[in-house]
């Protein structure tokens, strides 16, 4: 086969994919300058790994949660000048990013994710269903997409930026890619914006969430060794809605000893897995993680997932491999004491922290 032929092949946008990332950037509450500047460290690091599509979480440049923050002309100019960093950022990195941000239009505030790509704003999609429950009160800072006047809107200096619910984007050197964006709960609705969208073309749904995947249905369908409570189906779906949320979970499991809490946190640990990210469990004392390490690796010995024990008596020769093994994402799990604390011990993406007695550590510790 000729050197440019055999080079086409195995390009994989010569077959109908593409290669997508997930970002998930270190934010700060109200602070639409620092999060702008690690939304441009993760696009990068998404291009160099021959991303073509970059996906940050709803808001990512002010934050979610900044409640009636988001009524201050502080908060909202800061992120305009996050939004312009980024578009500026944008022309020096080969990716299209879409960034979530509360925008101000026709003076009603907007749930949006806007589109880049090499220095201009393609496009700005705007949340169609406000959640307004539990946590949730959007609908108090927030107007829906079909309440706006505007189709077309002036951002960062660039003009008639088409602006709604209805926007399917084209990416006209990639054959059939066409990408519609919803909004977190734009999915759950009995009929998404999504459907819509994939009728009129879209090969690509930006909305990224947690999976159900092989390791935790294997493991729930052949390996589980007892019938869940009612408490505990009902504690997992809670975690699996949080998890699929564009915030950071902070959950209290409380329960007696032996009520199963460890199980749930072990199939928490799974949900992980299925997406690509790492989990570790810290207990307070070597005695209590060696226990979580014992009854963990009983329940996966029919498994091929790694998990691995780290206290202060963890011999050197061991820890350099764990250290290896969470670097290259080889480790799944990882059980330990303050230990895995220590700031060599490095995962290469770690999506979920467990605390086991909570409140026998320190604040920072537990942060």
């Amino acid at each position: 086969m000729p050197a440019n032929k055999s080079k086409n092949f195995f390009n994989l946008y010569q077959h109908g994919f593409i290669r997508a990332a997930v970002c998930i950037p270190e934010v700060k509450v109200a602070d639409p300058v620092f999060n702008a500047k690690k939304t441009i460290e993760l696009a990068r690091q998404a291009a160099q790994q021959k991303a073509i599509l970059a996906v940050f979480p709803e808001m990512g440049l002010s934050a979610y949660s900044n409640e009636d923050l988001f009524h201050q002309d502080a908060l909202l100019q800061g992120t305009l000048q996050a939004i312009a960093d980024v578009k500026k950022a944008s022309a020096r990195i080969n990716i299209v990013m879409i960034a979530g941000a509360p925008l101000q239009v026709d003076c009603r505030l907007f749930n949006c994710a806007v589109v880049f790509y090499r220095g201009r704003i393609l496009g700005v999609a705007v949340k169609s269903y406000l959640p307004n429950y539990r946590e949730f009160y959007e609908a108090r800072q927030f107007t829906p997409a079909d309440a706006a006047f505007s189709s077309k809107i002036k951002l960062a200096g660039q003009n008639d930026i088409t602006f709604g619910a209805d926007i399917i984007f084209k990416i006209a050197n990639i054959k059939h890619f066409s990408f519609f964006i919803e909004i977190c709960e734009d999915l759950w609705v009995p009929v998404p914006p999504s459907s819509f969208a994939a009728m009129a073309g879209a090969t690509v749904i930006g909305n990224p969430f947690p999976k159900i995947g092989e390791n935790f249905n294997k493991f729930y369908n052949n390996y589980i060794p007892f019938e869940l409570t009612n408490a505990q189906k009902r504690v997992l779906k809670e975690i699996r809605t949080d998890m699929k949320k564009p915030i950071q979970m902070n959950r209290l499991l409380q329960g007696d000893v032996g009520s199963g809490k460890t199980m749930v946190a072990l199939l928490s640990m799974l949900i992980a897995l299925d997406n690509g990210f790492q989990s570790c469990l810290m207990a307070p004392t070597e005695i209590l993680a060696q226990q979580h390490f014992n009854s963990i690796q009983e329940l996966l010995e029919k498994t091929d997932i790694k998990v691995r024990l780290l206290t202060g008596s963890t011999k050197t020769s061991e820890r350099k491999i764990i250290h290896q093994e969470l670097l290259s994402g080889e480790l799944s799990i990882l059980i330990g004491t303050h230990a895995v604390l220590e700031d060599i011990v490095q995962f290469k993406n770690l999506g979920l922290a467990i605390i086991d007695e909570q409140h026998r550590f320190g604040v920072e510790q537990r942060e």
